[in-house]
């Protein structure tokens, strides 16, 4: 009778577990799916998606999009600044948070100190607008690379990485006659690429995503990122979409 008794309760379980995870399932789709659905709407019934799509849909605003060259420099912008911009970032946050993690390392305490501020203090909108400014880096792709370049918090994930690495592996390279870059480059890279490949992907998350900085810097259409022209049409009213496009 026990037995059968916590079969039947871990069946409940399941099924209560099954009905949650629908449940989150439907929330986290349906988004997606409205958004799908509007897309698919006749041209200037956003606003009542669901039923007009079901009284027939429509492919304008689809085509609107895809001829559009405004959007599809907008695409190629975007791509530029996420492969440049997240090499960049990788490279220098990948070297960075290394010699942070060694007590060898001289200052390596203020150091650490400054990152960590870093992560709770800003300068604020208008001091970065006016150093992008000063340095004439203002409409171009650097204005939107180099604010972004270095993560403080992903520096301090990647610094905590490589101080749980055992310390034995790399007094063993250096009996064979490595010196730090090569220790660096050629074991502790490989060693640490599972938290590697996880700043790369919010990295590169980021900076795909990124429109502030597009709207803040960039006056130039033409280099104008994606995420900051989909803004802009999501602002406007739908019978202005041609207009902007």
């Amino acid at each position: 009778m026990k037995k059968k008794q916590k079969t039947n309760d871990g069946k409940f379980s399941n099924i209560f577990i099954y009905i949650i995870l629908i449940f989150l399932s439907i929330i986290t789709i349906y988004p997606f799916v409205n958004t799908l659905i509007s897309s698919l709407s006749p041209y200037g019934t956003s606003y009542e998606s669901w039923k007009s799509f079901f009284g027939g849909f429509g492919t304008n605003s689809w085509k609107m999009i895809l001829g559009s060259s405004y959007m599809w420099r907008g695409f190629f912008n975007s791509v530029v600044r996420t492969v440049l911009g997240s090499a960049l970032s990788l490279f220098l946050q990948v070297t960075i948070a290394y010699p942070l993690s060694k007590k060898r390392f001289f200052g390596h305490r203020v150091f650490n100190f400054m990152i960590v501020l870093s992560t709770v203090l800003s300068a604020g909108i208008i001091p970065n607008y006016i150093l992008i400014k000063n340095l004439g880096l203002m409409d171009t792709i650097w204005a939107l690379i180099f604010p972004s370049a270095i993560s403080g918090f992903n520096v301090i994930v990647l610094k905590n990485f490589y101080a749980e690495l055992p310390m034995e592996i790399e007094e063993a390279a250096k009996i064979d006659g490595a010196n730090d870059l090569q220790i660096f480059f050629k074991i502790i890279i490989h060693m640490a690429l599972p938290s590697i490949a996880t700043i790369a992907l919010w990295t590169i998350v980021g900076g795909w995503n990124e429109w502030f900085n597009a709207v803040l810097y960039i006056s130039d259409r033409e280099k104008m990122l994606l995420p900051a022209i989909l803004r802009e049409l999501i602002q406007n009213e739908t019978h202005h979409l041609q207009r902007l496009l």
